[in-house]
């Protein structure tokens, strides 16, 4: 049995290793995504080199990216003679990929992109949003949607509870939502969420709920088509609710 636990090690070792051989440029020397939620994976930046690390290969074919550079070329790195043909719509580049990924690990696609991304920002961002309280003295509701996670919304001392509301300005599918906090993993603080929408009656619907980590949170739900978004927050350890940055991110 030990002998089979390390033939199996050592042969997933050795795919990890080929791996890196064939996709190492997307991971050494790079840059974070420059995308606030891809549905699909994640990516990384070197230069004018885009890397889309696939983590779910679309049943359709088509990669979705909020993205408006001219791309001058798409690859897959681990089939880069197949050139992968990229149109555009609706501010979005569409990448037909192959019926299956020819990596069996984790497929990346390198895209050379004109300039700096020219990335959609997150449906949130810059809009109107009120809150239930607020410390006044140490915060500001707009710090939410500003971009920046330097500053924060926090609640009136002494209440544990509290919401926070934002106007789309339209109705907007939306399916992901994330939060950063001003706390580490190590200072073991977590905070109560739940997610609502407000529906065509003007009652408010769940979408989902949870707790973070204190270090921030990410939620993907079922596509939900609303203006209005409320966020229920619950303190750490009966002290008052604090954010940093609150983001709704469009559905692909």
């Amino acid at each position: 049995m030990l002998q089979r636990s390390y033939r199996r090690r050592k042969h997933e070792s050795r795919e990890v290793g080929q791996w890196m051989k064939v996709n190492g440029e997307a991971i050494y020397g790079t840059q974070a995504s420059p995308f606030p939620w891809l549905p699909w994976g994640k990516a990384t930046l070197k230069g004018e080199k885009l890397y889309l690390h696939v983590v779910k290969w679309p049943a359709d074919g088509k990669l979705k990216l909020p993205l408006t550079n001219v791309i001058s070329n798409a690859k897959l790195l681990a089939a880069p003679s197949v050139k992968l043909n990229v149109s555009h719509a609706n501010n979005y580049a569409i990448i037909d990929l192959p019926a299956e990924s020819p990596d069996t690990i984790l497929p990346v696609i390198c895209l050379d992109i004109k300039g700096a991304p020219e990335v959609l920002p997150p449906v949130s961002d810059l809009k109107t949003g009120t809150a239930s309280s607020i410390d006044s003295l140490a915060s500001c509701i707009l710090n939410l949607f500003d971009g920046n996670p330097q500053y924060f919304w926090k609640a009136a001392p002494g209440e544990n509870k509290a919401w926070v509301e934002v106007d789309l300005g339209e109705e907007v599918p939306v399916a992901n939502f994330s939060i950063s906090e001003p706390w580490n993993l190590g200072d073991r603080k977590s905070q109560e969420f739940e997610l609502l929408v407000k529906d065509k009656d003007g009652n408010w619907q769940k979408v989902t709920s949870g707790k973070t980590r204190g270090s921030g949170h990410s939620v993907d739900f079922e596509t939900v088509t609303g203006r209005y978004f409320r966020l229920n927050i619950t303190g750490p350890n009966g002290e008052s609710p604090v954010i940093n940055e609150w983001i709704l991110n469009r559905a692909m």
